[in-house]
């Protein structure tokens, strides 16, 4: 009889090893054995049957190697319950969530040995969980306490006893038929998982999606409600065709849903249904614990799981980064990279090449996983260290962001003339007496769209003048005193905090802002008028009259009553004639994204950069070789200048500034040689020199 003690150590992405040191324990039992470890279970296996944790592989036939009481067991533990929904970047998450051994992982990773009947690593090896895929996990599941059989009436089946004691079969046939651990502790529970992800998209349906579904999921993990919602969002913007759905549970009868909403409906049914168990995990015992093992323990498997654990989360990463890649190789336009097309183009070429890059890591690392599963050798301490101090968040770093507004959608504003309310000319005139004298009346009118922070604003200004004679002409022209009215209006037409009560719009607008010229209507040449209008009347005119004369821009007419009988004023003017226009935006990631160098540029930039200290040193350049190497420090962050026009740049300053004192040094020589000149011959030479200058 002896005494089992070990302890739990809880290892990266859900592995559980079990160590020698404290934990399991009886009245009778008083020695120490060696390591225990967790796995996946496997069909057709129970307490007592073999498993081979180099080929990770069940030995489910015959009883089992060992001898066995099934009415002597105890479980120790806690139980563990979870429930709810989660969005996921990464399939690490997912397997992580769901408890997945380091060799399920791997096996669904690398295709190695069998894996569990429960299809758990199916859902995680088909799902394709990115960042930009939108995907969400649902999950429910209680662990009760693990339930193991009492060490004192577990013994080693003779037959197997005489096996390791004969020199000729020895452990080699021992492990070939028993493996080189056995059925130790059972964990039973109920478990379900269910993964839902975008397959494809557009930037329309994300941008108008991330609209809808900011209120009902705002956190990591929401109820089945807010889940509920989420779903209803996901199907009304991109179409069940574009959603991808896999589900696994340990109840058995599950059918797979078929739409997002029939998958939280599986999930709420799951939790309301009976506390039918099954096997979620074995533990597993070295056959050194059994009574009658007659050798020194050469089968224990190596505690490497937790390294080979590094070497799991990594694939998983490199696999959705480059599951990232590609979407973003597939879909540019929904990705801030640049505004230029240059530099949008050198972004793709630099995601291609990170793509190109992870792939090849992500093969060669599987392929070295993979030896390690099979036999742990030094290289694989070696890897497990690289991985372990890997940093995935850094390498996500190189890839563009994606969009949440959609600034390039086609924005008209139209019905402008309707939105410029009706107002009337002031009581008094501007200038002269408050009288037309029956008419003609000059006409001319003004408008431009400026920006005014989140909005556009439309400026309309009207001027009525008294148009009879050359004398009332040249009066206005001269700033004189005859009748002269004006108004002007100013409405909002755009605002980029409410862009739906101003035109037809999906999603936000949050990341935008205008350009410098905020619309599609060009500018007046000399004039920053986007319309003007300048026209004439005839005699007596009565009335509104609408005028088309000399209208130019987006401006057609305008229409104001000019003159009335006796004294003038409150002359009221409707709506103008405006063409409809074009709002113009910029994603301000895209403006950022132009901060953006590809390395090959970084590299030319810090080469200029020390080709102007070298020049500086041994020419000691003036003013222009300090304001240049100035440049290049901010060049060499990321603003622009780069590249070859970089050092051409760098260059010409150099020459010009080294010619700059050269000229000096040769003007300071002749000043010293016009010193000591008599000073007769000095006045002589600096009227000459002057004389000289002034032709």
């Amino acid at each position: 009889m002896f005494r089992i003690k070990c302890h739990f150590d809880l290892l990266p992405r859900g592995i559980l090893a079990i160590s020698a040191g404290a934990f399991l324990h009886t009245a009778q039992v008083n020695a120490e054995v060696p390591d225990f470890i967790e796995v996946d279970p496997v069909a057709h296996t129970t307490y007592g049957h073999g498993f081979d944790t180099t080929r990770r592989i069940a030995f489910a036939r015959g009883g089992g190697c060992v001898e066995i009481d099934r009415s002597k067991t105890y479980s120790q533990g806690k139980t563990s319950s979870k429930s709810g929904f989660e969005k996921v970047t990464s399939t690490s998450e997912v397997s992580e969530e769901m408890n997945l051994s380091v060799s399920a992982s791997l096996s669904a990773l690398v295709g190695t040995g069998k894996i569990s009947a429960s299809a758990k690593t199916d859902v995680a090896s088909k799902t394709e969980a990115s960042q930009f895929n939108e995907t969400i996990l649902a999950f429910s599941y209680t662990r009760l306490k693990p339930v193991y059989l009492d060490p004192t009436y577990i013994r080693l089946k003779q037959k197997y006893v005489d096996m390791l004691k004969d020199p000729k079969k020895g452990a080699g046939a021992f492990k070939a038929e028993c493996g080189d651990t056995f059925v130790y502790g059972i964990q039973e529970g109920r478990e379900y998982y269910a993964t839902t992800y975008i397959s494809k998209q557009t930037l329309k349906q994300w941008t108008k999606f991330s609209v809808a579904a900011s209120a009902s999921y705002d956190g990591a993990t929401v109820t089945a409600k807010g889940a509920a919602d989420y779903a209803k969002a996901m199907s009304n913007n991109f179409g069940g065709g574009s959603i991808k759905i896999h589900v696994n549970g340990s109840d058995t009868g599950l059918n797979s849903p078929t739409t997002v909403e029939q998958m939280v409906q599986q999930f709420e049914s799951y939790n309301a249904k009976s506390t039918d168990t099954n096997a979620v995990k074995f533990i597993l015992s070295s056959y050194a614990n059994a009574d009658g093992f007659p050798i020194a323990d050469p089968l224990s498997p190596p505690s490497n799981d937790e390294k080979l654990g590094y070497m799991v989360s990594a694939l998983w990463d490199l696999k959705a980064l480059q599951q990232d890649a590609g979407f973003i190789a597939g879909n540019p336009d929904m990705f801030a990279l640049g505004t230029t097309k240059e530099k949008r183009q050198a972004r793709q070429a630099a995601v291609r090449t990170a793509k190109a890059e992870w792939s090849s890591e992500f093969d060669t690392l599987r392929a070295k996983a993979g030896e390690c599963l099979k036999s742990f050798k030094g290289f694989c301490d070696a890897l497990a260290q690289k991985y372990k101090k890997r940093d995935p968040l850094a390498e996500r770093a190189k890839l563009p962001i994606r969009y949440s507004s959609d600034c390039k959608q086609q924005i008209q504003l139209s019905g402008l003339g309707n939105k410029v309310s009706a107002y009337q000319m002031p009581n008094s005139a501007a200038k002269g007496d408050t009288e037309m004298g029956s008419g003609p009346v000059k006409v001319r009118t003004w408008m431009d769209i400026y920006k005014d922070g989140t909005q556009l604003k439309l400026r309309h200004k009207t001027a009525l003048y008294e148009w009879k004679t050359n004398k009332h002409r040249k009066r206005i022209t001269h700033g004189g005193r005859n009748t002269e009215f004006r108004a002007q209006n100013t409405v909002t037409v755009f605002d980029l905090d409410q862009p739906n009560i101003y035109a037809n719009l999906h999603g936000s607008l949050s990341e935008c802002q205008y350009l410098t010229n905020p619309v599609s209507a060009p500018y007046l040449k000399g004039t920053k008028w986007h319309g003007t209008t300048d026209a004439t009347s005839g005699k007596k005119p009565r009335g509104q009259v609408k005028l088309t004369g000399g209208a130019r821009g987006m401006l057609t007419y305008s229409y104001c009553e000019l003159d009335r009988k006796g004294k003038d004023g409150n002359l009221p003017c409707s709506p103008p004639g405006i063409r409809n226009t074009y709002v113009k935006l910029v994603n301000k990631l895209d403006v950022a994204a132009d901060e953006w160098h590809s390395a090959a540029d970084t590299k030319q930039v810090a080469t200029a950069k020390h080709t102007v200290s070298a020049t500086r040193t041994s020419r000691k350049l003036p003013k222009a070789s300090l304001a240049l190497s100035h440049k290049a420090a901010i060049v060499a962050t990321g603003v622009d200048l780069a590249g070859a026009k970089a050092k051409a740049r760098i260059a010409d300053i150099a020459k010009a500034a080294h010619r700059k004192e050269l000229s000096a040094k040769a003007r300071a020589a002749r000043t010293q040689t016009h010193k000591k000149l008599p000073p007769k011959i000095q006045s002589l030479l600096t009227a000459r020199n002057k004389k000289t200058r002034k032709h």
